[in-house]
């Protein structure tokens, strides 16, 4: 059986109930801090439910060469990490409609904090960071799929667009801008 199958079928409930718990903690009173810290704990949740399906390997880091949209929160949550200063404050939401074809050009270039192939921020690496994974039936589509500018990475995922439509609707009605983690963080 195929991974995505194997896992929603086994996990898939609990997978509905962590989006849900994401809606409801967004839709709540909290304050800003608790429903970002939140959100990123539900990614981390997302994280470790999914990870026992995938095969994904320890040190494969063909995804640190995609694009990755991350919120200033979370920007700021890496600049703090890494010691690393902001070198943008990101794009408003009337900016968000360029952002597409502003990501594309991050496709197949290594992500500033892959040091020697690994995450130097694994700790506080952003939600998009922790909820994608390979689904396919092996690491062969991360092995041969072209890392470049034409080409887009093609691995079978889970979609979670209501989880990250969530948390990017909830850092933009707190004033979040957006903004691929290299705008956020050029390479030296």
């Amino acid at each position: 059986m195929p991974a995505y199958e194997k896992l929603m079928s086994e996990q898939g409930d609990k997978i509905g109930d962590l989006i849900a718990q994401a809606r409801y903690l967004a839709e709540g009173n909290l304050p800003f801090s608790d429903k970002a810290s939140g959100l990123l704990d539900i990614a981390d949740h997302l994280c470790s439910t999914i990870t026992p399906y995938t095969p994904c390997v320890k040190q494969c880091n063909h995804c640190c060469h995609m694009a990755v949209s991350v919120s200033s929160y979370e920007a700021e949550m890496l600049s703090r990490y890494s010691g690393k200063p902001m070198a943008t404050r990101g794009k408003t939401l009337e900016d968000m409609a360029e952002q597409r074809d502003d990501m594309l050009k991050y496709t197949g270039v290594p992500c500033t904090f892959l040091v020697e192939g690994k995450c130097s921020v694994y700790p506080v690496r952003p939600a998009v960071c922790r909820t994608h994974h390979n689904l396919g039936y092996d690491e062969l589509n991360c092995r041969i799929s072209g890392i470049g500018q034409e080409e887009m990475m093609t691995t079978p995922s889970l979609n979670l667009t209501e989880y990250s439509l969530v948390q990017s609707l909830t850092m933009l009605q707190y004033g979040c801008t957006f903004g691929d983690i290299r705008d956020f963080f050029p390479r030296s």
